[in-house]
């Protein structure tokens, strides 16, 4: 299955992904000419490479800069969730990466054109190469990377694709009044597992039952619980750790 047909449609993470291909491709060829010195050659492919890459002005809407500011922006309009806030981290770094392809790659232009004018200089020569092999090596390193955080990115994104569909067959939020020995309000508690994907329902007066799809059993909600223990027992069943369920309840707000 492609990224396309997981998605429905040709998102900007599938043309990003593809574009981090092209560029490892491409600088498979350009680590053999700075070897050969080919100069010339290895100069163009930098400034194709600069192009692919773009910048925040760039006018080609798919340039991997460009392509990365529209996936932040399709990620930014997704619910909060706990998978909304590890893909943030994850484009944060991926723009850290492109940020540091294009610095490498406007200087190593310029050592191509010293290169070229040392043809002369056999010492001069041997050090433009080898500084440009590694920038080359270094580059190849990068664009790794970047495939790497690229494919996390993606199953990331189908996780927040797969708990909006959780969301949708959710029943309506309930309108819970009450709040927990330590000051938690049971409509945080509520919407903090709404995020999760779990969701409340009538069992009683003033009694609660938190339906869990994934879990055996649902779990009691009630005002009246001990706030420790009954974050203990729900965190085991939602399959997170304690400590980000008591913080999330703390803020009314999933976190990650």
């Amino acid at each position: 299955m492609s990224i396309f047909d997981l998605f429905g449609k040709a998102a900007p993470f599938e043309h990003f992904s593809k574009g981090v291909k092209r560029l490892k491709n491409i600088l498979s060829v350009m680590k053999e000419e700075a070897r050969r010195e080919h100069f010339e050659q290895l100069k163009g492919h930098f400034q194709a490479t600069q192009r692919m890459v773009g910048s925040q002005t760039s006018l080609n809407a798919e340039s991997l800069i460009q392509l990365a500011i529209s996936e932040k922006k399709e990620t930014s309009a997704k619910q909060d969730s706990k998978a909304k806030i590890l893909l943030q981290q994850m484009e944060n770094k991926v723009w850290t990466g492109l940020e540091t392809i294009v610095s490498i790659i406007q200087e190593s232009i310029r050592l191509c054109d010293n290169a070229i004018g040392s043809r002369q200089n056999p010492a001069e020569l041997q050090m433009y190469r080898q500084e440009l092999e590694k920038r080359v090596l270094f580059l190849q390193s990068v664009a790794q990377k970047l495939e790497i955080q690229t494919e996390q990115e993606v199953k990331e994104y189908q996780h927040i694709k797969e708990s909006e569909m959780k969301r949708a067959e959710q029943p309506p939020a309930l309108n819970l009044v009450g709040t927990m020995a330590n000051g938690w309000k049971l409509n945080d508690v509520q919407r903090v597992i709404r995020q999760l994907g779990a969701w409340v329902e009538p069992a009683g007066t003033h009694a609660y039952k938190i339906v869990i799809p994934w879990a055996s059993r649902p779990h009691t909600l009630s005002k009246d619980l001990d706030p420790k223990g009954f974050a203990q027992s729900l965190a085991k069943l939602l399959g997170i750790p304690k400590k980000q369920l008591i913080e999330s309840f703390n803020r009314g707000e999933l976190v990650a």
